[in-house]
Parts: C-alpha cells; structure tokens; sequence
C-alpha cells in the first residue's frame, strides 16, 4: 500500500525508484496494459471527446510496434467506444466493460457472457430509468449501467447519485451485482469480472517470469493494482496523492515521459526490434 503526503500537487517528473523499476520491467519481453480515461485521455463532459493527446499517441504507436512489449488497454468503456477513439493503427489488444469484452489485435472478439439474471435485472432498472434521466447521464453498457455526472456542479451530481443510490444497494444485494463509485459517477454491473481478473489472465499469458506494469487512475483500477503486487510495476495517475495499492503514484503529466522511458529502455533491450519512432 503506497500512502504519499496529502495536499501537494504531484509533479510532472518520475522518480529515481521509479526510473530502476522500469528499466528492469522495460528492457525485455513485458506487458504494459494501461486504463484509457484520466490515464491516457483527459476526462471530458462529453465522453466522445476524450481522446489522447498527439504525444502519448505517438508514444503508444511506437511502443506497440515494438516486438518486446505488449500492449493491452482496459477500460470500463464499451469496446465500441475504444475503437472509435483511439487512433491507432493498428489498434492494441483491448479490453472493455472492465473485462466482460475483448478485443484480440486481429480485430477478433473474446467476450465473456455476463448472467442472464443480472443482465435482465439491469435492463429492466435500464428501462425504468431511461425516462427520468438525460440520455447523455445513463449509460448501459453489456454488463452494467452508469450513471455519469461529470461536468454538472457538484451539489447536482450528489443529488443525481443520491437519487439512484439505494435503490442500487438493493438491486446489488438481491440479485449479485456490484455497485462501484468511479471519478464521475456510480455504476451498477454484473459481477465476477473487473480489471484485476483482466490483469491475472494476461499475467498468466506471459512467458515464465515476464515482468508487466498497469498505469490506472481511479478506484477501479486498485482490483488491478493489488493483481499485478509481485509480479509488476503499479502505477496511479493522479492529480493529488492518495492511499493506494499501486507501487508508484506519478501526475497525469507524467505519462508521457514514463513511455519515453519505457520506450529507451525497451530500445536498449539486447536484440530490440520494431522500436523506432518517436522519442
């Protein structure tokens, strides 16, 4: 558990610990699997509109030709919405719904089926809901609802939450589903699959003792964090510190410069290949 001090904003710089760590992790073959909203996009409003900056873009294409790490981006998002956002060509290994879909780099689908009881119990919450809400504030996804309140002031966004949030309780008790607060909203979905099931599968497909990191920025991500504990770098992107179980708590603006690094070491890696590109 990484406790740092509270009321300082993080820097835009990476750590001496940190930096070993990843030449350790970055210089042979290695997972790097990152959360895509508050990590590698900015949170917008309007969803559609979140997409990565021209740098981490070009960062993320350039490690992702390289032979020696894999690439995998896991999200709450429906895999629809990752492959309409991210530009890259072609597209990393995705995971969505926080990992009810999958997509494999050949455009192929490994979806899990959530259960049919749960998924009727969220649609018909779904169907209620949807002429009470703007369509723009509940989303249904394969395995959950969310209800976003991003960009409202924060005493309506309370009361937008406080209006669904017992009821929710219940459901979740009654019929097995999970009820998670993430940074703008709450959501109600299907349980028995989250990032940190995500994280151990992947682990798993490695070879014997390759190394893995997983970049993430909200409370959905420390499932991943406390899977990858002893076997490979966590890291929280976070605008002001906070109690978590990744290893390394570095600023949103430091994302890039810890690809770049990654990116160096991966290219001083004996017999590197696939890494040119952007520096």
């Amino acid at each position: 558990m990484t406790t740092t001090p509270s009321g300082s904003a993080l820097q835009a710089t990476l750590s001496p610990s940190l930096r070993s760590e990843l030449r350790a992790v970055a210089s042979g073959p290695s997972l790097l699997a990152l959360d895509y909203d508050g990590t590698l996009a900015p949170f917008r409003a309007e969803r559609s509109e979140a997409r990565m900056p021209d740098e981490l873009r070009e960062l993320l294409a350039t490690l992702a030709a390289c032979e020696a790490t894999r690439i995998a981006i896991v999200s709450g998002r429906p895999i629809a919405e990752l492959e309409a956002l991210i530009e890259l060509a072609p597209l990393p290994e995705l995971f969505g719904v926080h990992g009810w879909e999958r997509r494999l780099p050949d455009g192929r689908r490994a979806d899990h089926a959530p259960p049919l009881p749960a998924t009727a119990a969220l649609e018909n919450e779904w169907r209620r809901l949807a002429g009470e809400l703007a369509e723009q504030r509940l989303e249904r996804k394969s395995a959950s609802i969310a209800l976003h309140v991003r960009g409202l002031e924060a005493a309506e966004g309370a009361a937008l939450i406080a209006g669904v949030e017992p009821r929710w309780r219940d459901l979740a008790e009654e019929h097995g589903l999970d009820l998670r607060r993430f940074d703008g909203g709450i959501e109600l979905r299907c349980a028995g699959r989250g990032k940190g099931d995500v994280l151990r599968e992947l682990l798993a497909e490695l070879p014997a003792g390759a190394p893995a990191a997983y970049l993430g920025d909200d409370e959905t991500d420390e499932d991943a964090f406390r899977a990858i504990a002893g076997r490979g770098l966590g890291v929280l992107v976070a605008d002001q510190p906070r109690e978590t179980a990744a290893a390394h708590v570095i600023a949103p603006a430091a994302v890039a410069a810890l690809l770049r690094e990654w990116l160096r070491r991966a290219r001083e890696a004996p017999g590197a290949r696939g890494a040119e590109g952007a520096q």
